[in-house]
């Protein structure tokens, strides 16, 4: 009895805290007998800062701790009555159980649902049912199944009340090499879809260099311009005609050679995109 391990207590639905305190209680009384006969008040302070001690941190049932005076969490009694009070919720684990059982009544496998999937929807409805039930439900995945082959291997050398892990053990027994397969498809996938997204952004980034080279041109034409501006500035006024109709000629031919420069661009990226 000394390894025995408590299993701590938060206050979150699932948790039952009849079972918590249940089990508190058969722990301190083998720790009692082995202690030998100790007074009623220690022994009641002891009880009492177990409950506490198992508590989980952080918890709803920490907190709601940790508001009660001392004359209760001093007391064993009076502070089980309070957590009882507080979070007893075995209706709504009997509501949930009930759920359960309905649903494993349905349980069936779709034409278009994989293995994998309805055998974790068979383990999430077996979680909210009693132990009592644990072979129906193995039972009932069995019969659900869409491949008779299945139904076949997983029937076979199974004990009068098997358990659900155990069916599913059998039926996995063939499964584990579709379900890497699958998952090799699916890298696969993804390989090819890394591909084509690298492809269209090595296009970007041809259309986005044209762009730039676009936006370079534009710069060093104006800045030919400002120098251009300015010597003439120091010429005579004989001078700034001819050189105005020169500047002319030559925006003239610059605009034209763009021109055409953008719409070799544009068409050899369309080339490159087909």
């Amino acid at each position: 009895m000394s390894d025995l391990k408590l299993i701590d207590f938060g206050g979150s639905p699932g948790e039952n805290v009849k079972h918590f305190l249940y089990g508190l209680s058969i722990f301190m009384d083998c720790e009692e007998k082995k202690a030998g006969d100790g007074g009623v008040e220690e022994s009641m302070e002891m009880r009492a800062y177990y409950i506490i001690y198992h508590i989980k941190l952080g918890s709803k049932a920490e907190k709601f701790i940790s508001q009660l005076p001392l004359v209760v969490t001093r007391d064993y009694d009076h502070l089980r009555q309070e957590l009882h009070q507080i979070f007893d919720n075995s209706r709504e684990l009997k509501e949930v159980k009930w759920r359960a059982e309905e649903l494993f009544l349905t349980l069936r496998q779709k034409s278009d649902q994989s293995i994998a999937k309805y055998i974790k929807l068979t383990r999430k409805i077996a979680c909210s049912m009693s132990s009592d039930n644990q072979h129906l439900m193995a039972t009932q995945f069995v019969k659900g199944l869409d491949s008779r082959e299945l139904q076949i291997q997983a029937m076979g050398g199974l004990t009068n009340r098997p358990s659900v892990e155990e069916v599913i053990t059998k039926v996995r027994g063939d499964d584990d090499d579709d379900d890497d397969d699958d998952d090799d498809d699916d890298d696969d996938d993804d390989d090819d879809n890394d591909d084509d997204d690298d492809n269209d952004d090595d296009d970007d980034g041809d259309d986005d260099d044209d762009d730039d080279d676009d936006d370079d041109d534009d710069d060093d034409e104006n800045k030919d311009d400002d120098s251009e501006d300015e010597s003439s500035g120091d010429e005579s006024e004989s001078d700034d005609g001819v050189r105005q109709r020169r500047k002319k000629k030559t925006k003239k031919s610059r605009k034209s050679l763009k021109s055409q420069r953008k719409k070799l661009k544009s068409q050899g990226s369309k080339t490159k995109k087909r």
